[in-house]
């Protein structure tokens, strides 16, 4: 079922992309935690 999804193919496959996506998410929960 993993492999059948070639979205999470590529994300797992893409270290870049993925590097770029948690740091994007730390950012986000950082405004959040200030906005509340």
């Amino acid at each position: 079922m993993f492999l059948q999804n070639p979205i999470a193919v590529y994300f797992f496959g893409n270290k870049k992309f993925t590097l770029a996506f948690e740091i994007m998410m730390k950012k986000c929960a950082i405004i959040i935690m200030l906005s509340r």
